[in-house]
């Protein structure tokens, strides 16, 4: 995941955030812009970080046992419902 930080300070950008999704793109990654200050997309990151977690850990593991996949369901439930996004979200 590649996550970009201060989303609020747009004029004191040093990387545009089609540059940052293009990055993220091109090395298969989820790209967010959060902001720690006005509270964008810190649980959203959160929990998507922990969803990819999962899927890997699960996708790794699959093959010695069968998982049950009810706990990242959950996780991503609980990011569907969370508040609305304010500043770029790329998946």
């Amino acid at each position: 995941m590649h996550s970009g930080n201060k989303c609020d300070l747009r004029k004191e950008r040093a990387v545009k955030p089609t540059e940052a999704a293009l990055l993220a793109a091109r090395n298969n990654m989820t790209y967010m812009e959060t902001n720690a200050v006005d509270d964008t997309n810190v649980e959203m990151a959160y929990i998507t970080l922990t969803s990819i977690i999962i899927r890997e850990y699960m996708n790794k593991h699959s093959k010695a046992q069968k998982s049950d996949s009810s706990t990242e369901q959950k996780i991503l439930q609980q990011g569907a419902s969370s508040s609305s996004v304010n500043c770029t979200n790329v998946s």
